[in-house]
Parts: C-alpha cells; sequence; structure tokens
C-alpha cells in the first residue's frame, strides 16, 4: 500500500512535473519558498500539488504553520484521506498525528495511521501509545486515554486492536510527570476519566456491570484520597453507577432480567437468590439497586410462594400477617422437627421470616419492659389496699428492701432474656461464619447489633461477678458467726461482736464524704488508744474508748434520716445488709443496673430499622440517620467554643467560690453539699452551667457577686450574653439549617434512598434462618444432615471432587449464558445512544461525540462538495466547448442547405416544365386520339389504358429526383429541409396527375 504507484509511465510523469514547476514559478515565482503552497495543498487535499512540492529537494517536509501543525496533521484535521496516504509513502514524521487524529474523531484517518504503524516493526507501539509534542495535551495523554474521554465506542475497540491499553494509575513506572505535583493529579484524573468511560469498560471487561461497580468505589476512594478533586471524581462515580443501571435497563424480558440478578461469580448458590443485587448492596451502588427493573425482581422474590398477595386488599393481608407474628412459635418446632415440604416452603419466603423475626424482636421487648418495671406486681396490690395504710407501708417497705439487695439472683424474665441473647448471639456467629468478618464489620446495623449483645453481655457479667461478691461475703459471715459461737464465753469477743452490729448500723447511715472524716479522725487517734492497750492490757477500756469515740464522731456528724432495717421484715441475709445509699459508686450491681438501661434505649430504638419498610415514613428515618453526622460535625465546633467560654467564666469567678460558700454555710441558706454548689467555681463547674443553661435552665442571678466589684460582673453578664448569641443565634440556627439541607438533600432523592436502604433491609433475610431467636439454638434434623454431609466430604475426597466439578460445569453453564446476555446488553445501550434514545427527557443539549460526529459529516460533505463543484466545472467547460463547435457547424450546414434547397428548386423548375411539356403533348394526343376514335371508331379502354402507362413513366421519373437528398454528406443533411423537399414534388405530382386525369 504504502510503495509507489507505477500505473503511469516515468516519461508521462516527469513532463507533468514540469508543467507543475512551470505553473508554480508562474504564481509563487523563482524565489518563493514553497512551503506555503505545501501545507495549502495538505488543506485543501490536492493530491498532485502533494506529489510536486514533495519531490522538491530544498522542502522541509516537517514544516509546521502558524499554529504548530504538521502538514500530515492538517490533512487529517480536514479530513483528506487521499493526502494523508500521499503523504505517508512519502515517509513524513508521523509524531503525534494518531493523537490528533482521536481528538478530531476522524476514523479513517485513525484506522489510517494504525495500518501504517505495522510497517514499523518493533516501534509500531510507539505510534499506537504516542504522547503530545507540544502543550496541547497533558503529558500522560495517550490516543487510547483520548478517545476513552470522547467514549467513542468504534475508536477504542480499533485501538485495542492493535495492543493500546492504560495503565494502573498506581504504577508510577510509565507515567511522565513526577508525583505530588499538579501535573501528576491532573494526570491521575485523566486516566481515571477514561477508565470510567461507559466504551472502555464494555470492551475490555468480561463482566461491565460487576465492573462498573468496582471502578465506583475505586473513585469514591480516590475523592477521599486526592480530595482537591473530590467533585470530578465523584461525578466519575456517578457515572459509572449509572452505566451499570443503563445495561441493566436494557433487559427486556424476565429471563434476561433473573440471569444479570441472579448471577454468582465466586460460588455456586441458589438461582432465587439476587446475588448481583447482594453485591450491588455491599457497595453501596444505589442506582442500581433502585431501578425499576431491580426492584420488580426484589418484589416478586420477597412475596415469592404467597400468590397473589400485592393483590389482596389490606384488610385481608393484615390479619394474615399478625397471624404468623403470633405463631412463630409453633411454626418454628413444626420447621424443627419437620424442616421438609410445605413447612420448609413456607418458612423460607423473604416476608414470612420477616415476620417471624420480628415478632421474635417484639416478644424480647416485651420481656425488657417487664423486667425494668417490676413494681407492678406491688402496684397492684396498693390499688386493692388504697385505704390501709399500714399494709400498703408494709408492700412498700418490702419493695424497698428487695431494690437495695446487693447481687440479686435473676428472675425468670431475666433467665428468658438471657436465652434470647444466646439465641442472638448464635445467628451474629453464623452470619459471620457465612459473609467474612470484614463484610460484617463494614455493615452499619451489624456493629449496632454487636454493640447492644455486648452491652447485654456486660450486663449478665457483671451480675454474675455481683453474685460472687455476694456469695464470698455471705461465706466471710457465716465464718465469723462460727468463730462467734466458739468463743461465746469470751467477754472480749462479745464486746466486738457488739461494736460491730453497733457500728454497722449507724455506718450504713454514712455518706462517702461522712465516713472518708470518720476514717481520718479514726486513723488520727487510734495510736494513741493502741498505746494504752499496750500499757494496760485492758482490751475492754480500749474498746470502750473506740466505742465512744465513734459515738462522738456520730453526733457530731448531724441528723441522718431514719432507715428501714431489713432484719425487722424477716430479710437477714447479707445482701441486704447495706442500703442502696451506702454502695460504692463502682459496685457491680449499680453498673449492670446502668448498662441494662443503655442496652433497653438501644433496643427500643433499633425498631426504626424496621419501619424503613413503608414508603411513608422510610425516608424520614433515612433523613434522621443522616443528620447525626450533622450533629456530630455541630458538636465538634460546639465543643471549642463551650471550653473557650467555660475557662473564661472559671477564670472571673472562681476566685469568689470559697468565700460564697463560707457565706452560704455561716448563713444557713442550704445543707453543705449544695452550699459546695457553685455555678462557675470550677472549669467543670463552669461547663455543666454553661451547657444546661441553653436549654433555660439557669436564672441569671447565678452571674451576681456579693462583693462589691461591679466591672467584674459586668464583664461576666457580657462574656455569658456573647456565649449565649453564639450558642443559641448562631451555632443552634446553624444546626437547624444543616439539618434541614440534609433532609432537602434526601427528601430531592427520597425515592432512590428509601428503596435502595428498604432493599438493604430484604437482603438480610434472603438468606436469614427461617427460625427466628431463642428457638435457633436447638439443633435441627437439616442441620444434622449437613454436618454429616460436611464430614463425609471431608473424608471422601472423591465424592467432594465430584460434587465440586458439577456445580463447576453448572456454574460455567451459567456464566455463559451472563456473558451473553451482558454481551447483548452493551450492544443495544451503544445502539440507543447513538439513536438519542439513552438521553435523559429534556436534555437538548449537544454533547463532544456529536459534535465532533456533525464537525466530520459537515467536513466530510464540504470535501464531497468540492469535488462535485470541481467535477462539475470540467463537465461545464467541455460542454462549452462542443456547444462551440456545434454552432460552427450548423453555421455551415445553414449554408449548405440553402446551395442544396437552390439545386433542388433549380431542378424541380427544370422537371416541372419538361413535365408540363410531356402534359401538353398527351393532352393534345388524347385530341388527336378522341378524334381518331370518332373517325375510326377505337375503344376507350385502349386510350385510357395508354394514358395510365404515360402515367406511371412520368411517376417514376420524379421519383428519381429523391436520390439526390439521399446523395448529400451526412454532416449536411438537414430533415426538415428534405421532408419539405419531399412534400413540394409529392404534391407537384398529384397535381400534374389531376391534370393529366
Amino acid at each position: 500500500m504504502w510503495k509507489a504507484r507505477n500505473g503511469i509511465s516515468a516519461e508521462e510523469k516527469k513532463k507533468k512535473k514540469e508543467r507543475r514547476r512551470k505553473s508554480t514559478r508562474r504564481i509563487f515565482g523563482e524565489e518563493e519558498d514553497v512551503e506555503l503552497l505545501y501545507l495549502a495543498a495538505a488543506e485543501k487535499g490536492d493530491v498532485q500539488t502533494l506529489e510536486y512540492t514533495l519531490d522538491i529537494e530544498s522542502l522541509d517536509r516537517d514544516c509546521v504553520d502558524r499554529k504548530g501543525r504538521t502538514s500530515l496533521v492538517i490533512a487529517l484535521q480536514n479530513g483528506h484521506i487521499d493526502a494523508m496516504i500521499c503523504l505517508l509513502q512519502h515517509d513524513v514524521h508521523v509524531g503525534d498525528a494518531l493523537l490528533r487524529a482521536v481528538d478530531s474523531q476522524f476514523f479513517r484517518g485513525v484506522d489510517l495511521l494504525c495500518q501504517f504503524s505495522r510497517s514499523f516493526k518493533g516501534q509500531s507501539l510507539n505510534i499506537i501509545n504516542c504522547r503530545s509534542e507540544n502543550e496541547d495535551f497533558h503529558p500522560d495523554i495517550t490516543p487510547i486515554i483520548l478517545a476513552a474521554h470522547h467514549n467513542n465506542y468504534d475508536i477504542i475497540r480499533l485501538l485495542l486492536r492493535y495492543e493500546a491499553k492504560i495503565d494502573d494509575p498506581s504504577s508510577t513506572s510509565d507515567r511522565v510527570t513526577e508525583k505530588h505535583t499538579l501535573q501528576h493529579s491532573l494526570g491521575t484524573l485523566n486516566v481515571y476519566r477514561a477508565l470510567a468511560s461507559e466504551a472502555y469498560i464494555s470492551l475490555t471487561s468480561s463482566d461491565p456491570i460487576d465492573q462498573g461497580f468496582k471502578m465506583s468505589v475505586k473513585l469514591r476512594d480516590m475523592s477521599v484520597k486526592d480530595y482537591e478533586f473530590r467533585q470530578q471524581y465523584q461525578d466519575l462515580a456517578q457515572r459509572c453507577e449509572q452505566f451499570s443501571a443503563d445495561l441493566l435497563g436494557e433487559t427486556r424480558d424476565t429471563e434476561e432480567l433473573t440471569t444479570i440478578l441472579t448471577h454468582n461469580q465466586t460460588r455456586h448458590g441458589d438461582t432465587l437468590l439476587p446475588y448481583n443485587v447482594f453485591h450491588a448492596v455491599k457497595l453501596e451502588q444505589k442506582e442500581f439497586v433502585a431501578h425499576p427493573h431491580c426492584q420488580q425482581l426484589l418484589i416478586e422474590r420477597w412475596y415469592d410462594g404467597l400468590s397473589n398477595w400485592r393483590d389482596l386488599p389490606m384488610i385481608q393481608t393484615i390479619p394474615i400477617s399478625i397471624a404468623i407474628c403470633f405463631m412463630y412459635p409453633l411454626l418454628s418446632l413444626l420447621y424443627i422437627f419437620l424442616p421438609f415440604g410445605r413447612v420448609n416452603s413456607f418458612l423460607n419466603i423473604p416476608y414470612v421470616k420477616f415476620l417471624m423475626n420480628t415478632a421474635s424482636y417484639f416478644t424480647f421487648l416485651v420481656f425488657i419492659f417487664f423486667s425494668s418495671d417490676l413494681s407492678f406486681i406491688g402496684s397492684f396490690g396498693l390499688q386493692q389496699l388504697s385505704n390501709n395504710v399500714d399494709e400498703r407501708i408494709d408492700i412498700l417497705a418490702h419493695q424497698a428492701i428487695e431494690n437495695q439487695r446487693r447481687g440479686p439472683e435473676p428472675n425468670i424474665l431475666e433467665y428468658l432474656i438471657i436465652v434470647w441473647l444466646i439465641g442472638v448471639t448464635w445467628g451474629e456467629m453464623k452470619e459471620i461464619f457465612k459473609k467474612g468478618l470484614r463484610l460484617f464489620i463494614k455493615n452499619p446495623h451489624s456493629i449496632i447489633d454487636f454493640c447492644q449483645l455486648a452491652i447485654y453481655w456486660a450486663w449478665v457479667a457483671l451480675k454474675v461477678l455481683a453474685m460472687l461478691m455476694v456469695e464470698r461475703e455471705r461465706k466471710h459471715v457465716n465464718s465469723m458467726n462460727s468463730m462467734t459461737k466458739r468463743s461465746m464465753d469470751d467477754p472480749e469477743a462479745l464486746l466486738l461482736r457488739d461494736f460491730i452490729d453497733d457500728q454497722h448500723q449507724h455506718l450504713q447511715n454514712f455518706t462517702e464524704n461522712e465516713l472518708n472524716n470518720a476514717v481520718r479522725y479514726i486513723i488520727s487517734n487510734i495510736s494513741s488508744l493502741i498505746n494504752s492497750l499496750h500499757e494496760t492490757g485492758d482490751s475492754t477500756e480500749t474498746l470502750s474508748n473506740i466505742t465512744s469515740l465513734l459515738t462522738n464522731l456520730i453526733s457530731t456528724s448531724g441528723d441522718t434520716a431514719e432507715k428501714i432495717d431489713p432484719s425487722e421484715y424477716g430479710y437477714n441475709d447479707v445482701s441486704y445488709s447495706m442500703s442502696r445509699d451506702s454502695w460504692h459508686h463502682w459496685d457491680p450491681t449499680l453498673l449492670a443496673d446502668i448498662l441494662f438501661a443503655v442496652a433497653s434505649v438501644v433496643s427500643v430504638l433499633r425498631l426504626l430499622r424496621v419501619i424503613v419498610i413503608s414508603e411513608l415514613v422510610g425516608p424520614l428515618q433515612i433523613s434522621l440517620g443522616r443528620m447525626n453526622y450533622d450533629i456530630v460535625k455541630f458538636l465538634f465546633i460546639f465543643g471549642f467554643v463551650w471550653v473557650a467560654f467555660a475557662l473564661g467564666m472559671s477564670q472571673i469567678y472562681w476566685v469568689y467560690a470559697a468565700d460564697d460558700e463560707i457565706a452560704c454555710l455561716q448563713e444557713g441558706e442550704g445543707t453543705t453539699k449544695e452550699c459546695n454548689y457553685q455555678p462557675f467555681g470550677s472549669l467543670s463547674g463552669s461547663m455543666e452551667t454553661l451547657f444546661w443553661s441553653l436549654f433555660g435552665l439557669h436564672e441569671p442571678d447565678i452571674l451576681r457577686l456579693k462583693a462589691n466589684h461591679s466591672s467584674t460582673q459586668w464583664f461576666g453578664t457580657v462574656l455569658y450574653g456573647i456565649y449565649y448569641i453564639i450558642a443559641v443565634v448562631v451555632l443552634l440556627n446553624l444546626l437547624i439549617a444543616i439539618m434541614s439541607n440534609t433532609y432537602t438533600r434526601i427528601e430531592i432523592n427520597s425515592d432512590k434512598e428509601w428503596k435502595f436502604h428498604r432493599s438493604e433491609m430484604w437482603m438480610s433475610y434472603f438468606e436469614a434462618d427461617p427460625i427466628p431467636p431463642p428457638f435457633n439454638i436447638i439443633p435441627t434434623p437439616r442441620f444434622v444432615m449437613r454436618m454429616f454431609r460436611g464430614m463425609y466430604l471431608c473424608m471422601c475426597r472423591s465424592a467432594a471432587r465430584k460434587r465440586d466439578e458439577k456445580h463447576r460445569r453448572k456454574t460455567l453453564k451459567k456464566h455463559e449464558r451472563y456473558k451473553s446476555v451482558v454481551s447483548q446488553l452493551v450492544l443495544r445501550y451503544f445502539a440507543d445512544k447513538k439513536s438519542g434514545h439513552g438521553r435523559g427527557k429534556g436534555d437538548d443539549r449537544v454533547t463532544r461525540v456529536e459534535f465532533m460526529d456533525f464537525k466530520q459529516d459537515m467536513s466530510s460533505f464540504r470535501f464531497e462538495q468540492l469535488g462535485l463543484a470541481e467535477k462539475l466545472e470540467r463537465n461545464i467547460s467541455l460542454t462549452n466547448s462542443h456547444i462551440n463547435s456545434l454552432i460552427l457547424r450548423l453555421a455551415q450546414m445553414e449554408k449548405i442547405n440553402q446551395d442544396v434547397l437552390q439545386v433542388l428548386q433549380n431542378e424541380l423548375m427544370t422537371r416541372t416544365e419538361s413535365q408540363s411539356e410531356m402534359i401538353r403533348h398527351l393532352g393534345s394526343r388524347l385530341e388527336q386520339a378522341a378524334t381518331e376514335s370518332r373517325r375510326k371508331s377505337v375503344s376507350t379502354d385502349a386510350i385510357l389504358k395508354n394514358i395510365v402507362d404515360e402515367l406511371s413513366q412520368q411517376q417514376e421519373s420524379i421519383q428519381q429526383t429523391l436520390p439526390l437528398l439521399s446523395s448529400a454528406p451526412p454532416l449536411t443533411r438537414t430533415p426538415k429541409v428534405v421532408h419539405k423537399a419531399e412534400m413540394e414534388i409529392q404534391e407537384i405530382g398529384r397535381a400534374s396527375c389531376r391534370e393529366r386525369v
């Protein structure tokens, strides 16, 4: 193709070159540079001029115009394929011509350059992967990357055929730019923009849908990593996500939809499960999951087995659902003992699993409710004994004593809760084993469930710890009692026992501060008492002194409230020996109650996950979940303001805290604890005061000072006012605005967000265990069979290999069917895109590809019209020359025709005269014949016969004049003249005949 054409001889070529050289000299002159002619010929596509200029030795073939374009680039940008062939045959510098051809979307030019690259063995990739030789393009952009930017399916396929590829941006081996520079960031963005091209994904991946998922996730990660271009990466991620959804939208029947959504590339599984939807939910592909085609199949599988369920009215579906919820224990037991048949099919319906698990969770909440309010039994007794005060006091006393028990044993409700916790924990463990720990951690709902279970198990552990501590104390008391019985006669032991009992009854009324004061007082005086004990040896006197010491301490500690004595109501166990007020603040029973309260709150709030199934309140629940992030961001900013103003307020008021407390105690305005509280006496106190002041729980009186320091008080008031303006007027309104913006953003995409989160909740029930907690801890026959089957396969390798081979063949067959359907979807997608059907409604904007196609079409049309105009001009000039020659010939013919006509007229006149003479002669003869016939009586018939014979001879003589016209030259024959002459001759002949007759 690239050799010189041999259709013209060397002499003819030499003559043509000489003629072109003369014309060039005539146009440009001897000194004029021919580079302008060379570039102009490339722009116009004049192959002859290009061949002439290329033969000039002084020509620089790689010269450029004012825009820096070479002749090859000019030719391809103007669409002159013949000129490009001519230039490539003369080995002009290719450079970045392929990159320019791709940018111009000139497919024929790209194809020509790719074919030309094959002539360079070993260096073809240098042309295929060329880069810009100037600054028109980024240094990292190659033709395949630029074609992917234009999303040109045909050009990308052509370049891939010639081994072009886009390398992973993470590898820097072939990158031109340095890392951590603007050029490197832009180059990475350009590469990812190419990788996100729909055409490139379709041509390079066997599974474009999955590749779109993965590329979307990778681009989201890049938006976090390279946050300067976050919006660009997010747009590309959305583009890949939308591409996968658009491919799903090209499905046209249920079979294709099922093939796409149930495809499982990793392992063999149930064909009813939408594995691709699982994958899409895991990667948060909301466009794909919320697509109507995907939702159609999910709804079908959600109610699979419940025929016409969606067509039933609500008045029928609600009672049936409630009946299933109440019957879940019976259904669970039936499944455990009869795991086959209709019961198995019915309980494996995802909607039935949802109802049974919801009913089980509501049962757990009922247990929590009653275990948190056990006093309802006493309330019933109080209602019946409302008129008997003594009995009411007795019931309340028993209830108060039960509430102050340390380390109580679990009641029946708590045992049921623990059993339910075991079932839920077993279900979570199976989910971790099935899906993997990494996927389990990524799911926020799984994290919430894990935290909830962790709190409950911590509550169980603290309950057990409290029981163990009480049991240890009980053993210690029993050992002390046994020692007391053995030394009953010892007066010192009796005195010590009475002392311990007496002091225990008093000490249980002390607060923590009073006990600390007592301990410090005893430590300060115990040494002298111990010394006196050693000196005198009288332990009775020493113990009495200790007793009096503690009695004085008790008497000076203030009045104490009267406490209920548990021994008076028959509660003599060690667990009742200390009131709740006297417990340590880290007592396990107190901590267990706190954790149980927190777990109860989390358990009730977990119901919000269930209401997402409703279209009415589901979007609102999603908005509340998103607002949590807004609250966290607000608290981060508010924390700085809070700490800053708390520090300032405490710096102003802490020096007055001690004086105010002394004045409060001296004036008797409150107790020690009340006088110890100063709003801004410390940093923690200032933070507490400023926080609760946001809700109006403090009056402005807290800013007043008893000292006459008006400047300090005024500045404190101003600082407090500034805090109130910033915190309430600015920050709280800012939080409201942020939350409103979040709600508006969710509301705009409410349908997509709701469908995605509903599908996410549905997915958790497609593979869930049909048996809800706590019945799932009971082994089923199916579980036993699976366990033995697994053991058999582990022992028998051949059976395992057969099973794996069977599954592999089945999976391979499904995968081939999946690839066939995906290839059809890709072809439909690009066909619709080319036809304009894939464009969104109301989107009339012209894309760059469409513009370049239009430009290329217009350029092709322009050059076609120019060619037609040149051809028409040549035809017109040729026609004019023919017309001129015809005019000359017609003039000659006109003169000839006039001469012929004159000759004919003369000949006709001559013949007419001769014929008239003959007619007159015949007339005379007729007269003579008539005379003779009258004289000789000759027959008339004979005379008429003679006359006819003579007329025939006359007609033949007239016809002899016609060959004169046929003997004329072909160029001088005029049909009209000849026809006119024939008509005149015939008319003369007929007139002569008539005269004779």
